[in-house]
């Protein structure tokens, strides 16, 4: 063999071997892009992804996708839920999703509440849990999380307000988990959600608490589980893309306060992790709240909703990834590779401890 064969020869293997390690790259990384959409809404490294405002869709109730959204109208103290208006656009748009975190009821307790959270019911099996145990009659502000039974089921005994003895949060979160209704349960989609507002006064600080929560229940949930992040966070896209690495914002580039000025709520998930996000999200519109009524919006609501989709389906699991012999894995299991690697765990920066207490 002479020495052009012998060049040839390697530079054959050097060819291979750059091709197959890219090969390796792009499926283990495929994951990571599904959120995203199509390649030509791929942002450049360094950029923040733009999702666009996406109209509600017909789709609530039919079990094709599970809707999650949260909301902060302003605060809301019961006399607010007299006036047939806003009571109105807030039945309008808790009907319009399968699981939403409504931020800023304020009172002694969920009684003054319960009259309007009742005739919730009328339509659909929908039922709630509040961010505040209420041990004294104190006024405090709480979130309220609303899901539709018939979509979700709720694991009573991973959920509950976040015990807070050293008052890290000016308002409790709440922790909440759910496995989709409409599948069989090894095949459903789990997630738990974190309901939270920060405050505006403390807004980096309780950014960094809330980034320390979020590692804390991925530690302490199963590694199938997806954690999504309803909050009313008062803080752009780029921040939240520094504070809560690895997690993203579900909604960018839209804004959601009521004068259209600023993007201030969000969804916030792990794209490596949760491949049930449909890449569909958005802010329900005034249009969308009022419908065709004519009703001018009321200059008291502060901010719309914003709302994300997923597949009620499970993604595959990462055991059945491995157990396949290589000679047989399908297409469909190894491009979705990246999306399998469950990545969780680790212990918060920040020292604490958060508990929780199941109703």
């Amino acid at each position: 063999m002479n020495t052009i064969q012998r060049l040839g020869i390697l530079l054959l293997l050097v060819t291979l071997a750059a091709g197959g390690s890219y090969g390796l790259w792009f499926l283990y990384n495929w994951g990571s892009f599904l959120w995203q959409g199509d390649s030509s809404s791929q942002p450049k490294p360094g950029e923040i992804p733009v999702r666009k405002a996406t109209p509600v869709s017909d789709s609530v109730g039919s079990g094709k996708v599970i809707r999650v959204a949260t909301f902060y109208p302003g605060p809301i103290e019961a006399p607010r839920l007299q006036d047939p208006h806003f009571a109105r656009i807030l039945r309008t748009a808790i009907s319009q999703c399968d699981v939403i975190a409504v931020h800023g009821f304020r009172g002694p307790g969920r009684g003054p509440f319960l009259p309007f959270f009742d005739s919730l019911r009328n339509d659909r099996p929908l039922r709630y849990l509040v961010s505040e145990p209420f041990r004294d009659h104190t006024i405090r502000q709480f979130s309220v999380v609303f899901y539709d039974e018939s979509k979700v089921i709720l694991d009573r005994r991973r959920s509950g307000p976040v015990e807070d003895p050293s008052r890290v949060f000016r308002w409790r979160p709440l922790v909440a988990s759910f496995a989709a209704a409409e599948v069989p349960l090894e095949q459903a989609f789990t997630f738990t959600v974190v309901a939270a507002r920060v405050d505006p006064l403390r807004v980096s600080y309780e950014l960094e608490m809330l980034s320390a929560l979020l590692r804390t229940v991925a530690s302490q949930h199963a590694p199938e589980d997806d954690i999504l992040l309803l909050a009313h966070l008062e803080a752009d896209e780029e921040t939240l893309l520094q504070t809560f690495h690895p997690f993203v914002p579900a909604v960018t580039g839209v804004p959601n306060s009521a004068r259209g000025t600023r993007l201030a709520s969000n969804i916030l998930l792990d794209p490596r992790a949760t491949c049930e996000f449909t890449g569909q999200s958005g802010v329900i519109s005034w249009d969308g709240l009022l419908g065709q009524s004519g009703e001018i919006p009321p200059a008291d609501i502060l901010f719309l909703p914003v709302w994300a989709e997923f597949s009620p389906q499970e993604g595959v699991n990462l055991e059945l990834f491995t157990s396949f012999p290589r000679s047989k894995l399908i297409p469909g299991i190894v491009l979705r590779l990246g999306c399998l690697s469950r990545l969780r765990g680790g212990s918060p920066d920040i020292p604490m401890s958060f508990l929780f207490a199941p109703f």
